[in-house]
């Protein structure tokens, strides 16, 4: 891609207790993946604790005219309708090549990976079905997030389960 992609990643670090005023009080919205199974699913996984933090695509956030999260961001995750299910707040940001995610981000985005080649292999997927070519260099926006308030019961998930699961 242009310019170096081997620098050292960007870290926006912090750690916020939800009593900590969001940097920005409106909240944006946060939509995981497309509409359908996978969006549903991981929803799940937010209003029920599972997931914390979620993988983004840099130039996905450069198509799509958005900037990046930082810290305290508050954020309103929404369904397949665009609707609010639950606010989160973000607590850790970080921008690292595809190759260099932390075995702690995907513990913590907690989709059922017991491997990084496992993260890989689903995000792979993911991002190819929606017409990304990803490879070690691909530039990654990690975003790490705390829950607060739920504003409207979700069916929670089925848990051990895959992401490649919802995918098929």
């Amino acid at each position: 891609g242009p310019g170096s992609s081997r620098q050292s990643p960007h870290v926006h670090r912090g750690r916020l207790g939800l009593g900590t005023v969001a940097a920005n009080p409106v909240p944006s919205p946060l939509e995981f993946a497309e509409p359908g199974n996978m969006r549903r699913w991981l929803v799940g996984l937010v209003v029920d604790g599972h997931k914390r933090a979620t993988a983004g695509l840099m130039s996905d956030y450069e198509a799509e005219g958005e900037s990046i999260e930082e810290v305290g961001d508050l954020q309103t995750v929404v369904d397949d309708d665009g609707l609010p299910v639950a606010d989160v707040v973000v607590t850790e940001v970080r921008i690292v090549r595809l190759a260099d995610v932390p075995w702690e981000f995907v513990e913590a985005e907690n989709e059922g990976d017991v491997s990084l080649a496992q993260w890989r292999a689903g995000h792979e997927a993911y991002w190819e079905s929606v017409d990304y070519h990803v490879d070690d260099d691909t530039l990654v926006v990690l975003v790490w997030f705390e829950l607060g308030k739920v504003h409207r019961d979700w069916p929670i998930p089925r848990v051990p389960r895959h992401a490649v699961d919802v995918l098929n």
